[in-house]
């Protein structure tokens, strides 16, 4: 299991290193006036429309990712039993839309960020803890084929557990998309 976990680890760390090398960072995104989600359609160079984030669902003509449930879970209950900090997870499902290699925890991991304000009005990147549903880990990694959607789930070690967490989603080349909050439940 350790080696698995080295292998993702060392995959993971090789795709954002790939990405940032090929990714240009350009392209601002309309902040929100009201505080809600804020959504920025951009194009992006081989894909066919653009990209948009809203309600909970990232869409681009490669793929779609839909969050389905968020949770609080306070060090050592199900799902952060190794944890000193309390974790913000995350269940979602990927959607293969272009029938391109994409698997669950890539797609995640290129398209979304989570933040928090740490109590200062700063924002800070929030991260990985372990991931909260055991029951998921064996095809997190595995290959979505073309049309299929596939379910996973990602934590995030909080900062303050009485924050509401902030997710950014940005496109293969780093532009932001669109951010919405969720708050702590």
């Amino acid at each position: 299991m350790l080696g698995q976990r080295r292998r993702t680890a060392i995959l993971i760390t090789a795709l954002g290193i790939t990405s940032l090398a090929l990714a240009g960072c350009s392209g601002d995104a309309a902040p929100s006036a009201d505080g809600e989600s804020s959504v920025q359609e951009v194009e992006i160079a081989g894909e066919s429309s653009p990209s948009t984030f809203a309600d909970g669902v990232f869409e681009s003509s490669l793929l779609s990712i839909r969050i389905t449930d968020t949770r609080m879970i306070p060090p050592g209950d199900e799902g952060n039993e190794f944890g000193e900090a309390p974790v913000m997870a995350f269940w979602y499902e990927t959607t293969n839309v272009s029938g391109q290699a994409v698997d669950p925890l890539t797609a995640w991991l290129t398209h979304v960020r989570a933040r928090q304000d740490t109590g200062d009005g700063a924002l800070v990147e929030l991260t990985l803890a372990m991931a909260p549903d055991p029951s998921l880990m064996a095809t997190q990694t595995d290959p979505i084929e073309a049309g299929a959607t596939v379910a996973n789930a990602v934590g995030y070690r909080l900062e303050n557990d009485s924050l509401p967490v902030e997710v950014l989603t940005v496109d293969t080349r780093l532009n932001e998309i669109g951010t919405q909050t969720f708050l702590l439940q």
